[in-house]
């Protein structure tokens, strides 16, 4: 695995449903909560391209 530097991600709000999919594809409760989903952050590469961890709240 190369070695990423914070200093190359960027934070972005996603859609709600990626953010759904990625949670019950990736989450260990494959799970998604009637609470979730009020705000929904991708973090990404430096270019943006490719979302590699969202977080929900």
């Amino acid at each position: 695995m190369e070695y990423q530097n914070f200093a190359d991600l960027n934070t972005y709000p996603i859609e709600k449903e990626l953010a759904k999919e990625m949670m019950l594809k990736n989450h260990y409760s494959h799970k998604w909560n009637f609470a979730f989903g009020a705000l929904n952050v991708g973090i990404m590469d430096g270019g943006g391209a490719t979302v590699r961890v969202c977080s929900v709240w």
